[in-house]
């Protein structure tokens, strides 16, 4: 654990502060690499790339804050104060999705296309975020006897919590290696995507599993928003069904698609069959 990573004067820059960083400035790289073969203006993908920027942090800030409004009663203007950190990845990426999607259809370009080529960014985005959540000693794990068990050290959130001479689960690492994961997968598969948005579904509904199953041993989860599942679990299951709902549709589409391609295929070859034998007649 390492909070903060470095100081210059009284200049100080956190740990989580920097990998959050990090993760747009590699994540808005690999997007820009991903799109350089579409006929997308760079202005509106410059334009893109900021919104995606500025709705997670406002999104994820403000799930956060409505979640833990107790902290900020006596201090409201604490809730713009981001540097010590607190936010709610899904209350980002719902944010990031719906912002994303009126910008794409405002400027007259395909939401399924360029969302698959956002998958590999946003996975890129979530694995070196969770390195600065266990960095910062936050999103921390239950305690475990395992053997990848990590003990943070007294000064910690998660000490605080369980003790020094507790070992927890490395709740953050389980989901940053989960993205590294998605990444490889993503990037092999990428070209044999059959219909679009497809790797953009795959993603959401791997990474909602991920989330899902991820809290069971998050020790800062309560576990009894609905049906003894955390908050952070019923809304991942919410929006798992939803992208089921839209895979299937959008796998639909395609096969539709192909099925009136071959209906016209065999239109046109009926006519050409007609066509050469009244010449012959």
């Amino acid at each position: 654990m390492q909070p903060i990573l470095f100081q210059i004067d009284t200049a100080i820059v956190s740990s989580y502060s920097f990998m959050l960083s990090l993760s747009f400035v590699l994540g808005s790289l690999l997007f820009v690499a991903l799109l350089r073969s579409q006929n997308i203006s760079i202005n509106k993908l410059f334009g893109l790339i900021i919104l995606i920027q500025v709705s997670a942090i406002v999104g994820s800030r403000f799930l956060y804050v409505v979640n833990n409004y107790e902290q900020f009663e006596s201090d409201f203007v604490n809730v713009f104060s981001i540097s010590p950190g607190g936010f709610a990845l899904n209350g980002g990426l719902f944010f990031v999705v719906f912002l994303s999607f009126l910008y794409i259809k405002f400027n007259k370009l395909s939401f399924w296309n360029i969302s698959d080529y956002a998958a590999p960014p946003l996975a890129i985005g979530i694995t070196i975020t969770k390195i600065g959540c266990f960095l910062a000693g936050c999103c921390y794990g239950t305690e475990t006897s395992l053997a990848w068990g990590v003990q943070f050290p007294a000064q910690s959130i998660p000490t605080q919590h369980y003790g020094i001479s507790h070992q927890i689960h490395p709740a953050q690492l389980h989901e940053a290696m989960s993205g590294i994961f998605f990444i490889i997968a993503l990037l092999i598969i990428f070209k044999r995507r059959k219909f679009e948005g497809q790797m953009f579904l795959l993603f959401i509904m791997s990474y909602l599993g991920v989330r899902i199953l991820n809290d069971f041993v998050r020790g800062d989860a309560v576990n009894n928003y609905f049906f003894s599942l955390s908050q952070t679990q019923f809304l991942s299951v919410v929006f798992l069904l939803i992208a089921l709902v839209f895979y299937w549709l959008q796998s639909r589409s395609i096969k539709i698609s192909l099925s009136s391609k071959t209906l016209l295929y065999i239109e046109d070859r009926k006519n050409r069959i007609k066509r050469v034998t009244k010449i012959q007649y």
